[in-house]
């Protein structure tokens, strides 16, 4: 019947939607986890970094330069900043044309003894780092090595790849289950030798090969 196809058909694309619905909440969770998963990572190395970074340039007689070429070499951002703020060096800009410091998160945690973390988009660069800074104890500046975030993007999407197959897989996986068990996927039929269509309204005469459409007529066919 026609008003019997109307509802398999809406259960079927009811359904359908619901599974694709969840499958796609599923994965924006993993994404943001694996995204902070990989951010917690990265803030869990730096610090050592950044030590290694304080152990290189102790002493050094060109701090700006000096900073510029480790920065490059170890593929992150190094600056040095003074107790008030003002950017005593930076591997990746010039600190006399930088703003003062000294309200950057990371900051001003390093200059109340703890380690500094943070997140965000640079005002000078316009690029979106990791930032770090080491806890002050003391002497000339505060140490800060900061990481641009778009290799934890790269890193990303490299994960987002297999993941989206992953989903894409499981959503077919799931819709065929719902064809199947709603009957709206042809299934083999013993009378007919084919799959059956009778979910379209059509059956088929025992020991026939196909598939005959239902009459409406009341008058027998000849």
């Amino acid at each position: 019947m026609r008003t019997g196809r109307t509802l398999v058909g809406r259960l079927v694309v009811w359904q359908a939607s619901v599974v694709v619905a969840v499958l796609l909440g599923a994965g924006l969770v993993v994404d943001r986890v694996l995204a902070r998963n990989l951010v917690d990572e990265l803030a869990e190395s730096l610090p050592r970094e950044a030590r290694l970074v304080r152990e290189s340039l102790a002493g050094a007689a060109d701090l700006q330069e000096d900073a510029r070429r480790l920065g490059q070499a170890a593929g992150i951002r190094i600056t040095l900043i003074r107790p008030d703020g003002v950017v005593l060096a930076d591997s990746d800009h010039d600190p006399a044309t930088m703003e003062n410091h000294a309200d950057r998160p990371e900051v001003v945690s390093a200059l109340r003894g703890e380690l500094g973390v943070d997140v965000r988009k640079s005002d000078t660069l316009g690029i979106e780092f990791l930032y770090v800074a080491l806890p002050h104890r003391g002497g000339d500046f505060v140490w800060r090595v900061a990481l641009p975030l778009t290799r934890v993007r790269a890193a990303q999407g490299t994960i987002r790849v297999p993941l989206a197959a992953g989903l894409l897989a499981a959503a077919a996986a799931a819709l065929l289950g719902v064809l199947l068990a709603t009957g709206a996927w042809p299934g083999p039929s013993p009378a007919c030798g084919r799959p059956s269509t009778a979910w379209l309204g059509e059956t088929c005469r025992p020991g026939s090969r196909g598939a005959e459409p239902r009459s409406s007529s009341p008058w027998p066919t000849r």
